[in-house]
């Protein structure tokens, strides 16, 4: 039924786009230590899309596309497939080894299953692009990237003045994408002599389609201008030096109080100095005055005319007297000077 089925396909493939190939190997041991008993893998267009062995005793996805072909029920169905071929394989492996006579030592029994079939499938063209690392150095890569197509084959040849150019030509391998899709790149070396004095394109063929990209890109526009940076550079430091500034005027208005100023303060200090030079002054002036109204008492308790008596205590105003006038006048004078007392004690 297989080779019938392999044929019907192969049929197919004459009036289809794209055939594909799809296998399954099965592997069963004996004898190995730390290693499964049983494991298979499941491979499409030469990909591996799964795997499972009889450790993990699960199906696991291994190709990121083919979460969008496959049924949710997929990866539970082929787990269960998976455990009944190992119980399989390991029951005709314990009957092949007393037949071979082989009862001992390490076995191993492998197949492979596998089928051709075709699609007529969606055909997704590739993008191209052109890209110089470095033009400076004196040999350089030019790399011609073909990305994002579908079926997987792809023909990428390089023209010198329209003609096919082979040498210092590097293939990269075949890759393929998340979405199912594949990419492939074509390097070449030349030197910017080379360059300048010939045309070099990249022609991509796939699906019968041709395309042609001969306009270079570099890295080098996407790397910033040294003017960018060293302007970048200065205004960073610019900013540190008026921050510092700001920084130390802060620590000068804390100092001499808030909401002061640098010329409130000058006036502030030039008040004190003045009051001072004014405290001073009044100190002087009452001593003056205090001297020249005791100076004036004194003559007053010596004049006999107003009939005091000197004593031992000429100054104070507590001397013996007689007569209202003298009485009178003892008094003023001793009322006046208290008061240039207060004065003088509230002023300094």
């Amino acid at each position: 039924m297989m080779r019938v089925l392999v044929i019907f396909l192969l049929g197919i493939h004459l009036t289809s786009a794209a055939t594909h190939t799809l296998q399954y190997f099965y592997t069963s041991t004996s004898g190995i230590e730390n290693f499964p008993e049983f494991m298979t893998a499941g491979i499409v267009d030469g990909q591996q899309i799964d795997y499972y062995d009889s450790n993990i005793r699960k199906a696991v996805q291994k190709a990121e596309w083919i979460s969008g072909a496959v049924d949710p029920d997929y990866w539970n169905r082929n787990t269960q497939i998976y455990v009944g071929s190992e119980a399989w394989f390991k029951n005709g492996i314990e009957i092949l080894k007393p037949r071979f006579n082989q009862t001992g030592g390490v076995h191993t029994v492998q197949q492979m299953l596998g089928s051709i079939y075709a699609l007529n499938e969606k055909t997704v063209s590739p993008q191209v692009s052109l890209l110089q690392k470095d033009p400076s150095s004196s040999v350089t890569s030019v790399t011609c990237h073909a990305t994002g197509f579908y079926p997987s084959g792809i023909t990428i040849t390089w023209m010198k003045n329209d003609q096919e150019h082979h040498e210092d030509v590097e293939v990269g391998e075949l890759l393929p994408n998340e979405d199912g899709t594949f990419q492939r790149t074509s390097t070449i070396r030349i030197t910017p002599d080379e360059q300048k004095s010939n045309k070099y394109s990249c022609v991509v063929e796939h699906q019968g389609e041709t395309k042609e990209a001969d306009e270079i890109r570099t890295n080098v526009g996407d790397s910033v201008p040294i003017g960018i940076i060293v302007g970048a550079v200065a205004a960073v430091v610019l900013l540190v030096v008026i921050g510092v500034c700001a920084f130390m005027v802060y620590q000068k208005k804390k100092k001499l109080g808030p909401g002061t100023s640098t010329d409130s303060a000058t006036s502030l200090l030039s008040s004190s100095n003045s009051s001072s030079d004014e405290n001073i002054k009044c100190s002087k002036t009452c001593e003056s005055s205090n001297a020249d109204r005791t100076k004036s008492l004194t003559s007053l308790y010596s004049d006999p005319d107003h009939g005091y008596n000197s004593g031992p205590d000429n100054n104070s105003c507590n001397g013996s007297h007689s007569g209202s006038d003298s009485t009178s006048d003892i008094t003023s004078v001793c009322s006046n000077n208290k008061e240039m007392q207060d004065d003088c004690e509230i002023t300094t």
